[in-house]
């Protein structure tokens, strides 16, 4: 709960300087696709082994300015400032792509793979809380999409 409210407050913190410098934020919500099977057949020790195989992946994807955190259970938030939607949407393909290259031996034939939802303060300028849940809505229907796929955040109609 508490690394929530760090990351949200850090987000808010973000959105206010890109509002008032009228500059770029992009969120990204990563989810580790099918983690279930992995702890329910070879055990929880080895499903927290990928969330941190995942966490240490994704962080070496990431810009040196960006922020990754773990929200809950198998979801990441990622905050990209001064970064574009396509900018972003690289940095999502990038850590997607760089996840599921990696093989662990220990995971036999079980491949780790990540939804993720992109959403841009130039669609969503209310809030942080309301971004996050953008990207949120994204990552859903990256999931709908059959998975181990990036999404962006289009409008309220998604």
């Amino acid at each position: 709960r508490q690394r929530q409210m760090c990351i949200r407050d850090r987000g808010e913190r973000y959105m206010e300087q890109a509002r008032k410098a009228k500059s770029e934020l992009c969120v990204l919500m990563l989810d580790i696709d099918h983690l279930k099977p992995i702890n329910d057949t070879l055990g929880d020790d080895v499903g927290d082994k990928v969330i941190c195989h995942v966490a240490r992946l994704a962080s070496e994807t990431m810009r040196a300015r960006d922020v990754l955190a773990r929200i809950a259970g198998e979801e990441f938030s990622a905050i990209l400032p001064d970064a574009n939607v396509d900018q972003a949407k690289a940095i999502a393909e990038r850590i997607r792509e760089k996840i599921e290259s990696s093989i662990d031996k220990e995971l036999k034939h079980f491949n780790v793979t990540v939804s993720i939802g992109l959403a841009s303060i130039q669609k969503v300028q209310t809030s942080f809380d309301e971004l996050l849940y953008a990207a949120d809505l994204a990552m859903y229907k990256a999931k709908a999409n059959g998975c181990n796929s990036v999404c962006t955040y289009m409008s309220s109609d998604q």
